[in-house]
């Protein structure tokens, strides 16, 4: 389960709903990104659970399991992430301690008493 923490820039009121870094939820693995096309903050899906496939077949009497990492049905890229808004995928991972607005450079703030829990 994952959580969605607002953020907002004191400097230019910009403000998005992340996880503020690394976090996991029920489909995968996910991080912050910034876009540097259209400066925005996105929680964006790195590894897609959905898209293993646990093989098991038999080998000299023993059941052997192994996990494919085959690429994900079309619609379902995730790798790597793209920004949601422009579609680029010019983004770098948001550094949460120095927590910079993508827009003015100003301090984000995470803003206590708005958390939600994701799946």
């Amino acid at each position: 389960m994952g959580v969605s923490c607002l953020f907002k820039c004191g400097s230019c009121n910009y403000s998005t709903r992340i996880s503020g870094g690394p976090d996991t939820i029920m489909s995968g693995t996910t991080n912050t990104y910034v876009c540097n096309n259209c400066h925005t903050l996105h929680q964006l899906l790195v590894e897609d659970y959905r898209k293993r496939r646990i093989r098991r077949h038999k080998k000299g009497g023993n059941i052997s399991t192994r996990i494919s990492t085959e690429e994900p049905k079309e619609g379902y890229d995730f790798f790597p992430p793209y920004c949601p808004e422009c579609h680029n995928k010019n983004l770098i991972v948001w550094n949460p301690e120095i927590a910079s607005c993508p827009k003015c450079n100003g301090k984000m703030e995470k803003i206590p008493g708005e958390d939600l829990f994701e799946d």
